[in-house]
């Protein structure tokens, strides 16, 4: 796993560096660097087209593993890739300044979009034996994370899915009676992130 210093980005002329994007790419950054990068990315298309690169770069090594269900959001070829894609940047020259004005005008506020949730809907009453997450397929996801919090924002489960639907084993700490959110995230092959609303349920007997 990389570790990658914070990196505030405080102009669209300062690049991402190539730890942050081979750690966007491996799924290592925590979530409000990757804000930070995501801001950056809305608005500098030189970074953007590295980043697509690097994916690509990434996904075309052999023996890409399965999404893991042990609670590291990760591909396991993807992680060893990113050390192969700081070695890629750190040689490529970055794009001229004119070419993030021009970003600016073109680019999007911002590239993430809603993952659409099926079940249980919001403000649902389901049964412990019936729980089951789904959600609508987003075509270009490598993989998904589902996360359930409780009434007070603390995480009780959470799993790592190829598919679009998951039941949570009865070792889960999820109890009868009590409220719960749940949320679906997706890093896609380019890069990009995709996120679901957070509804709630309540689960009965």
């Amino acid at each position: 796993m990389l570790v990658v210093e914070r990196v505030m980005v405080t102009s669209q002329h300062e690049h991402l560096s190539a730890a942050i994007i081979a750690a966007l790419i491996d799924r290592t950054l925590p979530p409000d660097r990757r804000a930070d990068a995501e801001l950056h990315l809305s608005g500098c298309r030189a970074c953007r087209e590295e980043l697509a690169s690097c994916a690509r770069l990434a996904s075309s090594l052999p023996a890409r593993a399965p999404w893991r269900a042990s609670g590291n959001w990760g591909l396991t070829a993807i992680g060893v890739a990113a050390a192969a894609v700081v070695i890629a940047i750190a040689v490529r020259p970055r794009a001229s300044s004119d070419d993030s004005a021009m970003s600016r005008e073109r680019a999007p506020a911002d590239s993430r979009s809603s993952i659409a949730t099926v079940l249980p809907t919001n403000d649902a009453r389901v049964a412990r034996a019936d729980l089951r997450f789904v959600w609508r397929l987003e075509s270009r996801s490598t993989g998904y994370h589902v996360t359930v919090i409780d009434a007070n924002g603390a995480r009780v489960w959470e799993a790592d899915v190829a598919d679009t639907s998951v039941a949570p084993p009865p070792t889960a700490r999820l109890r009868t009676g009590a409220r719960y959110y749940w949320r679906v995230e997706t890093v896609r092959a380019d890069g990009t992130t995709a996120q679901s609303s957070t509804p709630a349920f309540q689960l009965t007997p």
